[in-house]
């Protein structure tokens, strides 16, 4: 006869060898499809090892890569030899199908195949781009190791073949509420990388600050908090270039016409009047002429496809107080709304002529989704729930996902384990609609982040998010990925991200108390 009690200890073994059954190698985010040994079983001679290009024409940013990645695998000089028992990993060798580093934009090709055997010799890792080159020396990179028990370094024997399932993978950081530097940008950049993030979506202005040199406006960034807390046109060259070598793309924000107070403090003849500055001023000739001037300038300063121009939270209370605004309104036979929406297709037109495909936060689509072209413009959606991001597909417009509050890093109190549950297509079962969900945010609003803290409140939960979109759907047991998150937070620690405890009940607080990196 089986007890309650028996039946329980039977269900706990049952339940542990399940859990063994799944452990997972330590790399994040997990690959498509693996095979890695279970323990160290491979030398690597840190001082003969080298990395090769085999394709006849050689690749700057992978021969970048090659140096920067040299630093990150061997930080440390070891003193002991190799385990007489393995054989040694001299190298690797990459082969490029498509070495042209022009690629870099939504849908680039990011598959790679990654082999280390046990006979050791050279490692192979075989892409079509660059890109995918990129992401395979990320994962090699997490397979090597230091054993300071051999007192050397070690490496697991792998068979790797990988690909995203998302090609938009982003974090957005907000440069508005709280500056940030062009050095700390760069932080923030390389820390994308290792968690396989393809995407900067930098909100740079917003109603706090305007840190952006516009030399067509020049008197626009007059609203920065300080002259110290400005980046010049060559600052964003250095941090789109410097994304670049990482596969990373820079899209700018410029949000508009709500959210842009600080656009008036250099011109505020496009803003309503100076008690009621916001949304910005549609009855204005010169509203239009000074954003034709200003975007276009900016299509050529941000090389992406893609220009984000905000639309979200829009009151437009200050236009019926207005009353040159209510005149031209009556004379358009439009309402407050009306005006906004017209504002929406004027700010669209001057972009998509620019050349850039037009992102916008969901409240557009849900005020003037029968104005919007699928072809040229993007949602961004952060509203949560189970409406509005199929209603976005359902008519027929991409979609970003990003929703409030659980790619929100800015709630600390959302911890990653509720992140990585969070699934794009929830609500979205049509396989074609499916295809129009290009990827995702992690959104770091910077209402209480600057440059003091804001690698510790993007990591490590925001890695969370980046194996959501990198990953199969089937990894979505927050328990089997612990072990994964605690070591990847320790990589990150050791490459010099400042990274918080990942079980902490709020993201970014203090260590609990004496304790080990991988238990905390």
């Amino acid at each position: 006869v089986l007890t309650n009690t028996m039946l329980s200890v039977v269900l706990l073994l049952l339940g542990a060898l399940t859990s063994n059954a799944q452990t997972q190698p330590k790399l994040w985010p997990i690959p498509s499809t693996y095979t890695v040994a279970d323990s160290l079983n491979v030398n690597v001679d840190e001082s003969s090892f080298k990395f090769s290009q085999s394709q006849s024409t050689q690749s700057s940013i992978i021969n970048g890569a090659f140096t920067r990645y040299m630093g990150l695998i061997f930080p440390t000089k070891p003193e002991g030899t190799a385990n007489s028992g393995f054989s040694t990993l001299s190298g690797l060798t990459l082969t490029i199908k498509d070495p042209s580093e022009d690629t870099l934009g939504y849908g680039m090709d990011e598959s790679y195949t990654l082999t280390i055997t046990s006979s050791g010799g050279m490692g192979t890792l075989n892409s079509n781009t660059v890109w995918g080159a990129l992401r395979g020396l990320e994962t090699f990179s997490q397979l090597v190791v230091f054993n300071s028990t051999q007192n050397y370094y070690q490496a697991y024997v792998s068979t790797i073949t990988d690909m995203p399932r998302f090609s938009h993978r982003g974090v957005l950081i907000d440069t508005s509420r709280h500056f940030q530097t062009k050095q700390s940008i760069m932080n923030v950049l390389d820390s994308l990388s290792y968690a396989k993030f393809n995407v900067l979506h930098m909100h740079i202005t917003d109603s706090q600050s305007f840190p952006y040199e516009s030399k067509a406006y020049p008197k626009l960034w007059d609203a920065s908090y300080t002259p110290y807390e400005r980046l010049i046109q060559n600052d964003y060259t250095d941090i789109i270039n410097y994304a670049k070598q990482l596969g990373i793309r820079v899209i700018p924000e410029f949000d508009m016409p709500g959210h842009a107070q600080s656009w008036c403090t250099g011109y505020p003849e496009i803003c309503p009047s100076p008690g009621c500055n916001t949304p910005l001023n549609p009855a204005n000739n010169f509203t239009f002429e000074l954003l034709n001037g200003f975007l276009n300038e900016a299509a050529k300063l941000f090389p992406d496809d893609h220009m984000h121009l905000g639309g979200d939270e829009v009151n437009a209370g200050c236009y019926d107080k207005t009353q040159s605004i209510v005149d031209w309104m009556n004379m358009m036979n439009f309402t407050s709304t009306q005006a906004v929406g017209y504002f929406d297709e004027r700010v669209t037109e001057i972009a998509n002529t620019a050349g850039k495909t037009v992102i916008q936060w969901d409240e557009v689509f849900s005020a003037f989704a029968n104005q919007l072209d699928p072809r040229k413009t993007v949602i961004q959606v952060w509203h949560s729930g189970n409406s509005l991001m199929p209603d976005v597909v359902a008519a027929g417009l991409r979609a970003i996902y990003s929703p409030d509050p659980v790619w929100y890093l800015d709630h600390l109190s959302t911890t990653w384990q509720d992140r990585y549950a969070d699934e794009p297509y929830q609500y979205i079962s049509d396989p074609t609609q499916q295809k129009l969900v290009i990827g995702g945010e992690a959104c770091m609003w910077g209402e209480t982040v600057d440059v003091s803290d804001i690698q510790q409140t993007i990591w490590p939960t925001a890695a969370a998010v980046a194996e959501r979109l990198w990953s199969p759907r089937e990894n979505n047991d927050s328990k089997i990925a612990q072990p994964r998150m605690e070591y990847f937070r320790c990589l990150l620690n050791r490459r010099g991200i400042t990274a918080a405890p990942s079980n902490n009940a709020n993201e970014r607080s203090a260590p609990p108390g004496p304790g080990s990196c991988y238990a905390q």
